[in-house]
């Protein structure tokens, strides 16, 4: 039951950051369009006031249009999914943790997925195979939880 419970409350944060991060992907479309087309105007004004259309003129313009790009380039890698990194992920579920213990070898595990491998399997560290007890009173704290 509270497995389901965490799931769904993932669900619907991941949900509400897609749909924050939509909105804000379309807010800085519109504003590099703006931008894009702000820089194309002031060259067309530069054209019109000289007689010559020099390449260095074409060069700047073309090199702002690069910045530009590489600026909201910068910007917009905020709202781009990344993975997990693997010291934040339970060996055994490979799922993030939200209430780990340290075993004596020092792996990090989810209090649950642990304590299910000692039930079912032995009481054993399932990644060094040592031996594990479990009963220790500062075994089950959250988040420096140690299983000795």
């Amino acid at each position: 039951m509270v497995e389901e419970i965490w799931e769904e409350l993932a669900k619907e944060k991941y949900m509400e950051w897609e749909l924050a991060s939509a909105w804000r992907s379309w807010e800085l479309n519109s504003l590099k369009e703006t931008c894009e087309a702000a820089l194309n105007q002031q060259r067309a004004l530069e054209m019109s006031r000289t007689e010559d259309s020099s390449e260095e003129a074409y060069t700047s313009h073309t090199e702002q249009l690069k910045a530009l790009d590489r600026v909201f380039e910068k910007v917009a890698e905020d709202d781009k999914p990344t993975e997990v990194p693997d010291y934040l992920c339970c060996k055994i579920t490979l799922e993030i943790f939200r209430y780990p213990v340290i075993s004596p070898s020092g792996v990090t595990y989810e209090r649950a997925a642990i304590l299910e491998h000692i039930n079912k399997v032995g009481k054993f560290d399932p990644i060094t195979r040592e031996s594990i007890k479990t009963g220790s009173k500062s075994g089950y704290q959250r988040g420096t939880g140690i299983l000795s």
